[in-house]
């Protein structure tokens, strides 16, 4: 302390993306005292996705088509979780959340609070809000995943059976309906700006799927299509009303100055200490 270098802390044991306040208080022989603070947040841990996972985060304009070739459109807020453990959970999931799918005003989002309002439970609430679906960072890209065994659901809108994202498309030999369970995977433009889910490609038919969202009791089959997508579902950012703060991290300086023997201010700083002795 008696020196310009001032002082060195080390800690351990931090979490990543985390702000952190460290204070130091010091008091000499003669009561003359001093505090200073630092501010920090470290460090995100590395994730899949990167810098693209991490500025997706927004409200966007979704569009795709009906059965007619007419431009359907509602919006999307892309977000990391709608709570802490929604949050937690998807980041281990290596997952974002999409709240949104489908006209607003046949499906309007319904919150976690508003589940909970409704007399569900907690752990009910965080499974039925919605509508919502994920986006999901692998090795090898960026998908909407399947609900492989009904694992989860977009929400419910007042039926009997949940609904759940599924893949519908049309066999080109007979023009009928066809269904399944796919991962949809995912496109972003170079700017970041527009999110792009890809029709899934079945080349032994060959036929491309499409987004849907159905009613079901069983991974097996559907009971009733709520909406439908009939071509690729692409999300452009609203700039003007983007969610997306960017956090960029802050290094922690590895020394603190504590100038410790400003006698300016001695009887303040002695009753201070005196307090503190206290």
């Amino acid at each position: 302390m008696l020196t310009s270098e001032g002082i060195t802390f080390e800690t351990s044991d931090l979490s990543a993306n985390t702000q952190y306040i460290f204070g130091v208080y010091a008091i000499n022989d003669e009561y003359v005292s001093t505090a200073e603070y630092v501010t920090f947040t470290t460090d995100m841990l590395p994730q899949i996705g990167g810098e693209t996972r991490n500025n997706m985060p927004g409200r966007y304009t979704a569009s795709t088509t009906d059965v007619n070739g007419n431009t359907v459109t509602f919006p999307v807020t892309i977000t990391t979780g709608v709570d802490d453990a929604t949050t937690a959970e998807y980041a281990l999931a290596n997952r974002l959340v999409a709240l949104g799918f489908g006209p607003e005003s046949q499906f309007p989002y319904t919150s976690l609070s508003d589940m909970i309002a409704a007399g569900h439970t907690a752990e009910e609430a965080a499974d039925l809000y919605g509508p919502k679906w994920f986006i999901e960072f692998r090795e090898d890209g960026i998908v909407v995943p399947k609900p492989d065994n009904l694992s989860w659901t977009m929400g419910n809108f007042g039926t009997d059976d949940n609904s759940y994202f599924w893949a519908v498309g049309i066999r080109p030999s007979t023009g009928r309906d066809m269904d399944n369970l796919y991962d949809f995977p995912i496109e972003v433009s170079a700017d970041g700006n527009t999110v792009t889910v890809k029709g899934y490609y079945n080349e032994n038919i060959p036929a491309y799927y499409y987004p849907t969202m159905c009613t079901a009791a069983s991974s097996w089959w559907f009971n009733d299509i709520q909406f439908r997508c009939y071509s690729e579902l692409v999300l452009t950012r609203d700039t003007s009303t983007s969610a997306y703060l960017h956090r960029g991290a802050v290094k922690a300086p590895k020394t603190v100055v504590i100038n410790s023997f400003d006698r300016s201010v001695k009887e303040s700083r002695q009753r201070a200490a005196d307090l503190m002795k206290k």
